[in-house]
């Protein structure tokens, strides 16, 4: 049970990020923005049709089988996404079929294997233990390095504004270097921002509330008090956490210009001019 748990963690690893990645590889690669919106809603679709075909492969070969089958096809079409260099469209939009089809392990697979290796009884209680070790594989390999990954690379906009004459991958490294051993700072600076982006979503927090109170209570008028009690709580749970979750967002999104970003870091260990982020104050309206 525990090399299960084991491989489902990495499960949640390679399947949390979804394939919105697999944009910016292609992109990076060569691929033009047509190109890759196309690979992208083909995947949407193909996101779809394979839970609807992990389901009828499942109830005529059995969920072991089906389990591996989608293990290969993930497995395959990663592979193949270690071939964009190439410039080669039809192993792209292969790489495309085979992740997004493959992505039904990690949704409808886990409560089939749950289903296959417990009993009736224990099944909720498996499927919440899939679930919850999905989650912590997608969190610690795909958020926090994420999270870290915008620090690293948060100066690029401004790099490029700088410098028109470089590349975006030149950008990219020069922010590297610049926020090498203050992405802390640059988190602390971005923290103390969280009282103002708590206030600003008071207004649209209250607003939401009465317009889904009004909402839910007329969808609940016609069955009586007790489900006009049930919509005013889920009014209220659906938006508080709703709300609580946009304060990550806030923060990450967040990009304070200006004097104070300068002097929160010290430039003195980009040897190179063009490593220094100019200290003119952002304008102000």
């Amino acid at each position: 049970m525990l090399c299960m748990l084991l491989g489902i963690l990495m499960l949640g690893a390679v399947t949390g990020g979804g394939y919105q990645h697999v944009s910016v590889l292609y992109t990076v690669a060569g691929f033009s923005d047509l190109q890759v919106s196309r690979m992208l809603s083909l995947g949407g679709g193909l996101m779809i049709a394979g839970k609807c075909l992990f389901g009828v492969i499942t109830d005529r070969f059995g969920t072991s089988r089906t389990a591996y089958l989608f293990f290969a096809f993930l497995t395959g079409g990663w592979l193949l996404c270690c071939l964009a260099g190439r410039q080669s469209m039809p192993l792209a939009v292969l790489s495309v079929v085979f992740i997004n089809l493959g992505m039904a392990l990690s949704t409808v697979g886990l409560s089939a294997i749950a289903r296959s290796i417990s009993s009736e009884q224990g099944f909720g209680r498996a499927a919440k233990n899939f679930q919850s070790f999905t989650m912590i594989g997608s969190i610690a390999f795909n958020t926090i390095p994420g999270i870290i990954a915008a620090y690293r690379y948060r100066f690029a906009l401004y790099n490029l504004c700088e410098n028109p004459e470089i590349s975006i991958m030149e950008a990219l490294d020069m922010s590297k270097r610049q926020t090498l051993g203050y992405k802390g700072q640059l988190f602390m600076l971005d923290l103390s921002y969280l009282g103002w982006a708590l206030l600003a979503g008071v207004p649209s927090l209250i607003y939401s509330f009465a317009f889904y109170q009004q909402l839910f209570l007329q969808m609940a008028a016609p069955y009586g008090g007790a489900m006009q009690d049930a919509a005013l709580w889920a009014a209220v749970t659906g938006l508080l956490p709703a709300w609580g979750w946009t304060l990550p967002a806030a923060l990450l999104r967040w990009r304070p210009t200006g004097r104070r970003v300068c002097a929160s870091i010290s430039w003195k260990r980009a040897a190179s001019p063009s490593l220094r982020i100019a200290t003119t104050p952002a304008p102000t309206a």
